[in-house]
């Protein structure tokens, strides 16, 4: 199956821009489409904190693979 994994941009949300509209068609394409809401910081990233993320999705549901493409907006 493939999956797509979207990264937000800075103080970005998985609600806005064109995030919702590509997961309800990918979805309904068998495929999982996964956009998890990182921590946002006024000022910055903080990668470690939205590393634990990623690893989360990625331990639950490998979702990290051959068949995955990274989106980042």
């Amino acid at each position: 199956m493939k999956n797509y994994f979207i990264i937000h941009g800075f103080k970005g949300s998985n609600i806005e821009n064109w995030f919702p509209w590509f997961k309800k068609k990918v979805d309904n394409q068998d495929c999982l489409c996964i956009i998890p809401q990182f921590p946002i910081d006024d000022k910055h990233h903080i990668y470690s904190e939205w590393k634990k993320i990623i690893d989360v999705y990625n331990k639950d549901f490998n979702l990290i693979n051959e068949n995955t493409i990274i989106i980042g907006h």
